[in-house]
């Protein structure tokens, strides 16, 4: 499992005094790994196998960080969180979704699909129950 926190910043202008707070914070408290992707780096993420649509510059800042947020979840796997307060630790949560045995809810209509890094890859994927 990719344990890995994943921040977006996607608008050239400089965050404000309480993001960077945040971020410390989410980095003080997560106890996993924290990636501020931001226009500058973004490319080192990028596939060469799922390039960034066509449309993305496009988009607002905002809608930059939706589609980046679901690009990341299905070929990085790990975490995404917005830059704000943070409160707890996310080592649980990545145990959890580690095992293997972490049930979906409403995956195809019936719940009960099993998600996890069942192959060892690093990413999450959701298999049918046997």
């Amino acid at each position: 499992m990719n344990r890995v926190i994943y921040i977006f910043w996607t608008g050239e202008n400089e965050m404000s005094e309480n993001r960077l707070k945040s971020i410390q914070q989410l980095k003080d408290v997560s106890g996993v790994e924290l990636a501020l992707v931001t226009p500058s780096n973004l490319s080192s993420y990028i596939l060469k196998s799922a390039p960034l649509h066509e449309s993305y510059t496009y988009l607002s800042e905002t809608h930059k960080a939706d589609y980046l947020r679901t690009c990341f979840m299905n070929f990085h796997g790990g975490g995404y969180s917005d830059i704000k307060k943070t409160t707890g630790s996310w080592i649980k949560a990545f145990d959890d979704i580690g095992d293997g045995e972490v049930e979906c809810e409403a995956c195809d209509g019936d719940g009960t699909r099993t998600c996890g890094d069942c192959d060892g890859d690093g990413n999450v994927e959701c298999y049918e129950c046997h």
